[in-house]
């Protein structure tokens, strides 16, 4: 069994239009989203082998408040530029070599390849849109992930910051 865990960045501050998108930092109610969705990740006990985000600021920002909430070391997180701005074909490549040692990750990246990713991952359910902050939980009856785009997956929960 393999969980993959899409995690969509929290909602990005857009006070400084000089900046460049890739820069925007979070926002105030993004922060606390952040912070409240890692609570409920960590209340529910679902819990990361390894975090993998793109290296735009709100998404790593994400990242980390993600990770402080469920107590783990910023070591088990990868930044990677691949992440921002990819197609979905790619971050499948991309989680087809995983090592197979991880059996939970949470990947935070962004809009629309987070939202066409998970729908192509489950058949019974569309998004039609993933929130900031958003979070789909993801189960695989799988051993390697070299096989992840064979297989559908379970549908463990999609939850975000308004639902509570």
């Amino acid at each position: 069994m393999k969980n993959l865990y899409l995690i969509r960045h929290a909602k990005s501050s857009w006070k400084d239009p000089s900046l460049d998108d890739y820069d925007r930092p979070l926002n105030k109610r993004g922060k606390l989203a952040a912070s409240k969705m890692g609570s409920w990740m960590n209340q529910n006990q679902y819990f990361p082998d390894l975090i993998l985000t793109s290296k735009a600021i709100r998404a790593k920002r994400t990242a980390r408040l993600i990770a402080d909430e469920l107590k783990l070391d910023f070591l088990n997180i990868i930044e990677d530029h691949s992440l921002y701005d990819c197609p979905q074909d790619h971050i499948m490549k991309y989680l087809q070599k995983l090592d197979d040692r991880y059996d939970s990750v949470y990947l935070v990246f962004h809009n629309p390849s987070i939202t066409k990713l998970a729908n192509d991952f489950i058949q019974d359910f569309y998004f039609d849109n993933i929130v900031t902050s958003g979070i789909v939980g993801l189960k695989f009856s799988m051993d390697s992930w070299s096989d992840i785009s064979k297989t559908q997956a379970d549908l463990l929960f999609y939850q975000f910051p308004k639902n509570f």
